[in-house]
């Protein structure tokens, strides 16, 4: 994986294309507070309803900006469960905001909470909670058995 000079990690389907295929266009933490924010516009190929963003590219985004806080942090984690409210659509290729903050963080085992709202409107169109934990080191070589 790879950081861009706009703080967006690229995973791996995304490094090839040299940009977040999500539309993910900047991501900073706060270490000291135990923050992330983010911006993204949803690319018009994840539009759900006529104009709107897919459920999924909105669970997509939450997963990938409350995930990177602990890592950000030196501690990789991995999404044990991820809880998405959708309170108002989100328009496609209209640019949003994400924000997270570590809510608790005990032994292995994180939560991070976070809310999306357009950039230009301070409702919030969706909030979520993810449950994270950091792996055993054995958690990937498993898999590739």
């Amino acid at each position: 994986m790879r950081t861009l000079s706009n703080g967006v990690t690229l995973c791996r389907g995304c490094n090839p294309a040299n940009a977040c295929r999500l539309g993910m266009s900047h991501l900073a933490v706060h270490s000291g507070s135990s923050t992330v924010a983010s911006s993204a516009q949803c690319p018009g190929d994840w539009e759900g309803g006529p104009g709107v963003a897919h459920g999924g590219w909105i669970a997509c985004i939450f997963d990938e900006v409350l995930g990177t806080l602990p890592a950000r942090l030196d501690v990789p984690c991995v999404t044990a469960s991820l809880n998405v409210e959708f309170l108002k659509p989100v328009p496609i290729e209209r640019l949003v905001v994400v924000s997270g903050r570590v809510e608790s963080h005990v032994g292995h085992r994180w939560v991070v909470t976070g809310t999306m709202k357009l950039a230009d409107d301070s409702a919030e169109a969706a909030r979520a909670t993810a449950h994270l934990v950091e792996p055993r080191p054995e958690h990937f070589e498993k898999l590739r058995r």
